[in-house]
């Protein structure tokens, strides 16, 4: 279940609820997008590949390729970074209401697809917490473009059907696989980061990464 509200700032917002998906599994998903990137969005997404891979030893930085189509018809290519949130922008911190987060960054590549450290052209904020049958959260799409308000209202809500899709569509698929990999305990290439976050003095961050 989900509803989509946009803000003041022009950024939407998907509030979602799944049932039987729990914490753990959304974070296996952000570091084995490769294992279900196509089961996520079956209809929309395309090949997928990364660019940093996420290693047993680190998720911050990595970054992925996703190819995929819209509602409109419209193809896009994003790249997508695993930031800290420990630098997440002031303006955003009043978003954080969850205690599991994933700070997804859309950053421009230098020649040949090597990473830079440049800032991001906009956020992709996802976050949840176990509730009684699942989890609760809410996914963000928050643009540093300076297209102007009325073309972030317009560009989010098309995200949201897109968006709304793939969170659904965890229910479907993540609890089989994620029980399915534990099966894999070679941490070469079965491993988890914990996406949990405690507030400090001036925002948030990761407990354990």
């Amino acid at each position: 279940m989900h509803t989509v509200r946009q803000d003041e700032h022009g950024w939407t917002h998907i509030d979602w609820t799944l049932d039987n998906v729990t914490p753990d599994m959304i974070d296996w998903h952000w570091s084995h997008m490769d294992k279900d990137y196509n089961l996520w969005h079956p209809a929309q997404h395309k090949d997928f590949s990364w660019v940093v891979p996420p290693t047993a030893d680190r998720f911050l930085g990595a970054i992925h390729s996703a190819p995929q189509t819209r509602a409109d018809g419209s193809f896009k290519i994003p790249k997508l970074r695993y930031d800290d949130i420990a630098g997440l922008k002031d303006v955003c911190k009043p978003l954080i209401v969850y205690d599991h987060v994933v700070v997804v960054s859309c950053v421009t590549l230098g020649d040949e697809d090597v990473p830079n450290d440049g800032p991001a052209q906009s956020y992709r904020i996802h976050q949840w917490q176990a509730s009684d049958n699942g989890v609760v959260g809410v996914s963000s799409a928050i643009s540093w473009r300076g297209e102007g308000k009325d073309a972030e209202l317009k560009s989010g809500r098309l995200w949201s059907l897109h968006a709304a899709e793939e969170i659904e569509n965890f229910a479907n698929f993540l609890p089989d696989l994620y029980n399915m990999w534990k099966r894999v305990t070679d941490p070469r290439f079965n491993f988890t980061h914990c996406l949990r976050v405690e507030k400090t003095g001036g925002g948030f961050r990761y407990v354990n990464l």
